[in-house]
């Protein structure tokens, strides 16, 4: 398709296409990579249910008679869509899911539940389950860098393109790589995405709802598929109109012309459970943690991009939920003693060191920052010291990347804090019966070995 001549029907067709050509590619490293993806993503939902009051509440009305798929972390088996909504919801909750910076979304709690649980009720193997991961991976985002970073200042793109992505790597994976059926699907979802930034952000407990609408969207379009045709010609008569209404830049070029040869490979793991474009404002006061105590600090500047600066205004944090978005507070935490799991979130708001070195934090936006992302997440954190001194540190790379060559030694450590956290021993084990599986394998098979 030419990029020049693009229009919205072609578009979606190639955008597709494309994505499905890239899964094609996929090699033994691709698979053991996304066996760490997967592995992650059924540890926060675990501990998510296990820790977050919200996602266990939720969890429970969601069993039901039907003994189909399971809830991780209840580790009981329910319905279809109950198991999927209930495991995005818990995804979702601790903000410990992976993230997407090249489609703005959390791609694992929006994709991988719903495949958890046709792959579970009908015995689909981890070959084919990670497929569609990769296609849904891909599709994402593909799709968020059609609408760039205006819809993301506007709408949370893990219900809008993790919506879609969920909805097409469904199709995917129960239409064995149809196009015409995985077209259906993407342009059902794509009619009904929604999450509006504003909201989520003055009450960030409905947050986790964004995978949940995902995950729905993915059934409903999916079960749909049979009964309702194809949109009309109308859905498609106007790229602009969908970009005017989703606040995108319909940027053809970006989806479709794309700085990688597997999606999956940008995703990066999150290690603390804290807003996603603030893990490197962690990763630089940490090191500055180390050259300078507390009560030696005379003031703090963090200069960040535009993504990070958007959480900045969350000052004095009064319960996990808003300290998690408040980069005052991360800053603060990181620089007294550390982010390491929900549990020291909730000992931050408790210490006074923490609560008192916030006051003296001063965030500030960058241009030059703005402008490395997604490729790049720049933070730069500038002490001053009671004594007339400077330290500055840079960070631009979340730890987490996948691609690493330590990230299998990061999802262990994630294993052992969560195990920690939760007291469930299971999810220790849960990076390596994941990685000893073999592709032809039913995915239920692992999930049965945590039962």
């Amino acid at each position: 398709m030419s990029v020049k001549n693009a229009n919205l029907r072609d578009f979606i067709e190639s955008l597709l296409s494309e994505s499905m050509s890239s899964v094609r590619k996929a090699n033994n490293c691709d698979y053991d990579k996304a066996k760490l993806v997967l592995s992650d993503l059924i540890m926060v939902a675990a501990s998510g249910t296990i820790l977050d009051d919200d996602a266990r509440a939720f969890a429970k009305k969601m069993i039901n008679e039907q003994r189909q798929a399971t809830i991780l972390g209840l580790w009981k088996k329910t319905s279809l869509l109950n198991s999927m909504m209930a495991n995005a919801f818990s995804a979702h909750s601790l903000e410990l899911d992976d993230w997407m910076p090249y489609g703005f979304f959390h791609a694992s709690a929006a994709i991988i539940p719903p495949l958890l649980a046709y792959g579970e009720i009908y015995s689909y193997t981890l070959e084919e389950v990670i497929d569609s991961v990769f296609f849904g991976y891909e599709v994402g985002a593909r799709l968020g860098g059609f609408l760039g970073r205006q819809h993301f200042r506007y709408w949370h793109p893990t219900s809008t393109v993790g919506g879609v992505a969920s909805a097409s790597s469904l199709a995917y994976l129960a239409s064995d790589g149809s196009l015409d059926e995985v077209e259906k699907a993407f342009t059902l979802s794509l009619g009904y995405s929604s999450g509006i930034w504003k909201v989520i952000m003055s009450d960030v407990y409905l947050k986790p709802f964004s995978t949940v609408h995902a995950v729905f969207l993915a059934y409903l379009s999916n079960e749909s598929r049979e009964v309702i045709k194809k949109p009309s010609s109308d859905f498609f008569s106007s790229d602009k109109t969908l970009c005017k209404l989703l606040n995108g830049e319909c940027n053809y070029e970006k989806a479709l012309n794309v700085p990688w040869r597997l999606a999956i490979e940008k995703t990066s793991i999150k290690l603390y459970p804290i807003a996603r474009n603030i893990q490197t404002v962690v990763q630089a006061c940490s090191k500055i943690k180390q050259n300078v105590k507390p009560n030696e600090i005379e003031s703090v500047t963090v200069e960040v991009f535009e993504e990070a600066y958007q959480v900045a205004d969350i000052e004095n944090p009064q319960s996990i939920d808003e300290a998690k978005f408040s980069l005052k507070f991360v800053a603060s935490l990181s620089l007294v003693d550390e982010v390491n799991g929900i549990r020291s979130i909730s000992a931050g708001l408790r210490n006074p060191l923490v609560r008192e070195l916030e006051k003296k934090i001063e965030v500030k936006t960058r241009e030059d920052f703005s402008l490395l992302y997604p490729s790049k997440q720049p933070v730069r954190v500038i002490v001053k010291t009671k004594r007339g001194e400077t330290i500055e540190v840079y960070e631009d790379e979340p730890i987490g990347d996948i691609s690493s060559r330590n990230i299998e030694a990061i999802i262990n450590k994630k294993a052992e804090m969560l195990s920690k956290d939760t007291g469930d021993l299971r999810l220790l084990a849960i990076p390596n019966a994941i990685k000893n599986i073999k592709l032809n394998e039913s995915i239920g098979s692992v999930l049965e070995k945590l039962l």
